[in-house]
């Protein structure tokens, strides 16, 4: 009886021991491999995060990983080892499941807990910053029509006012007139002109350099696809579209991955919001980090080509032109370049790229800062007196 205790012993030894190290030779593999070029492949840099805080956090997660392999290895293995072989498997099973059912327990009433309170996609900005959102139920969120507010940004009070159809406007008392020859701007917070005062803002400086009125779409934390969708919902009201500019950052490209929101697919069908697990959303906001497939990343592309298209020829259908802006800072890496080329480059639309000086921000954020708008607002108005005369009448 005992030579068979021992041999059933031996063998349940063997069994765990092996793949206790299977486990940590996974992990010790992943930390080896896990380079920046695996990082550039599945975590895209962002705008409004520094690009290397992505190798950063992922040289921490690399060497914790290494660690816990190691661990696994040549600590958990051969105790869990020692403990079969005297026969105290069962107490040691006995033992830890309390611990796993604890700590699973503890995950799910997070989850609950942070179910309870209402759902904002990764990139809407907070419920009482101005300019102020309000739920829609096929963008995601608008502006607030009919609003002023004020938000102190780049050491100074900017002013945000919207008329009856959520536009960003000059005053309380402006509206604007949906007969006249008008220049239609979509785009998310820098086409909106976030820490600038509306005269500053790109829409208005293009109005003026081309005495046109400049209509401002804009909505902060738009993807492009709710762009293009904002565009389709607001084209209609103006008898006189001249021409519509959109905007394009590859390093804001991450956006259009999101599907915690009202989002297109591929082939710009509309879906309601995918909410994600509340732990999850927490640690992606958290780490500012937030992992990509393979597969992810090509419908990603395929949407965002689309939706430009889309928007082209929603433009075009109008008489209207359009074109695209591309603002680039510099330190631009080679998945933006990628990026920008299949989405930009081989979608045949008219683009724009205009090169923008580091410094040129907000004192206080990256944003964009007024010499910045004047720049782009500069070759946006050029490039539409190239593209066709414009005229006020």
């Amino acid at each position: 009886m005992s030579l068979c205790n021992g041999s059933e012993h031996s063998y349940a030894r063997v069994c765990a021991e092996a793949a206790i190290a299977l486990g940590g030779i996974i992990v010790l593999i992943w930390a080896a491999t896990a380079d920046k070029a695996w990082v550039d492949r599945h975590f895209l840099p962002y705008y409004f995060h520094p690009q290397a805080h992505r190798y950063d956090v992922a040289l921490v997660a690399r060497c914790i990983a290494a660690a816990a392999g190691l661990a696994f290895i040549f600590l958990l293995r051969p105790y869990v080892g020692r403990t079969i072989v005297a026969g105290k498997g069962v107490s040691l099973v006995g033992g830890t499941l309390p611990v796993l059912a604890a700590i699973v327990l503890a995950l799910l009433v997070s989850e609950a807990v942070l179910r309870t309170s209402v759902w904002k996609a990764r990139h809407q900005a907070p419920t009482h910053r101005e300019p102020i959102q309000q739920p829609n139920a096929r963008l995601g969120w608008v502006l607030v029509p009919d609003h002023v507010g004020t938000r102190f940004m780049g050491g100074r009070t900017v002013e945000y006012a919207t008329e009856r159809f959520g536009y960003r406007v000059r005053c309380a008392a402006c509206s604007v007139d949906m007969e006249q020859p008008s220049i239609l701007f979509t785009g998310e917070s820098i086409m909106l002109g976030t820490g600038l005062q509306w005269n500053e803002s790109v829409p208005a400086l293009v109005g003026q350099r081309l005495g046109v009125q400049g209509v401002n779409l804009a909505v902060n934390g738009y993807a492009t696809d709710q762009t293009y969708l904002r565009l389709a919902t607001e084209l209609p009201r103006f008898r006189r579209p001249v021409a519509v500019v959109s905007l394009f950052m590859p390093p804001l490209f991450p956006r259009n991955l999101q599907v915690d929101r009202p989002h297109l697919d591929a082939d710009l069908g509309w879906h309601p919001a995918i909410i994600p697990w509340r732990l999850q959303a927490l640690a992606e906001q958290l780490l500012k980090f937030k992992y990509s497939s393979a597969s992810e990343l090509e419908r990603g592309v395929a949407m965002t080509r689309a939706a430009l298209q889309a928007t082209a020829r929603l433009a075009h259908s109008r008489g209207a032109s359009a074109l695209v802006l591309v603002p680039k800072f510099p330190l631009e890496t080679e998945i933006e370049r990628d990026l920008q080329h299949r989405i930009i480059d081989e979608s045949g639309i008219d683009y724009l790229v205009v090169d923008l000086d580091p410094s040129w921000r907000l004192s206080d954020d990256p944003h964009p800062n007024a010499r910045a708008a004047r720049t782009m607002a500069d070759a946006i108005a050029s490039r539409l007196r190239e593209m066709r005369p414009i005229s006020s009448h």
